[in-house]
């Protein structure tokens, strides 16, 4: 009975820790994702503000070499990172498609501002303040989109630990239960070996005192079974 309680209280506690180890890998596979799609994030928003400075740079400097090879070349990196955003986040199609062309059209604002700056400095600086606005929209946006990410990593997190935390404690219960069968299973065992013994005992006191009608049960097929049936033939 008792062997029976600890096999299925072990094959219970199996079958619980394959399916507690199987739900923290696919958490560890998540966060991994989270964590990249944090570093995509990051990527586009310092090629926005490379795009930002080198734009500026050229349309102050009037040189073109650095709008077109430095600033749209950072335009590249940026709509790369947000495609790769966009692979290992699906659900946020929609949202990265819009940024994408939100950095499309926020290029084609520098070539304004460059352009301005080469009639006069004051369209120039009429064509930044619109420049600027629209950096300040994109960050806001790759932003919001990281602050996403960052709940979701939280949230990831925080499974994680409370599922360690439920597996410590479930642990400490089943090696509790554990040691309390195993006492128990002692204390029967003990019984039923010392039971007999000092029955035994007992019964070849009153024979020695000469009562032949002591009665000697046999309580086993063992080597304890074997010395009361001894006693009982003599």
């Amino acid at each position: 009975m008792y062997f029976g309680i600890i096999i299925t209280i072990t094959f219970i506690y199996s079958a619980y820790n394959y399916m507690q180890q199987n739900e923290y890998s696919t958490d560890v596979q998540v966060y991994e994702t989270l964590n990249r799609q944090k570093m995509l994030a990051a990527t586009t928003k310092i090629n926005i503000i490379n795009i930002w400075q080198f734009i500026t740079d050229a349309s102050l400097t009037g040189d073109e070499s650095v709008l077109t090879i430095n600033a749209a070349g950072s335009g590249k990196a940026a709509v790369i990172a947000i495609d790769e955003w966009i692979k290992s986040d699906p659900e946020k199609t929609n949202d990265l498609m819009k940024l994408k062309q939100h950095i499309n059209a926020y290029l084609v604002v520098g070539e304004t501002m460059f352009a301005g700056y080469q009639n006069s400095k004051s369209a120039g600086n009429e064509q930044m303040e619109i420049f600027d606005a629209e950096s300040e929209s994109i960050l806001a946006e790759i932003n919001l989109l990281d602050s996403e990410i960052t709940d979701k990593c939280a949230s990831s997190v925080k499974e994680m630990i409370d599922m360690t935390d439920s597996s410590k404690t479930l642990i400490i219960i089943i090696t509790l239960i554990f040691l309390g069968l195993s006492i128990t299973i002692a204390l029967v065992a003990a019984g039923r070996i010392t039971n007999p013994i000092k029955s035994l005992t007992s019964n070849a006191y009153e024979i020695s005192k000469g009562n032949m009608e002591v009665e000697i049960k046999i309580t086993s097929t063992d080597e304890i079974g074997e010395l009361e049936s001894s006693f009982q033939s003599m």
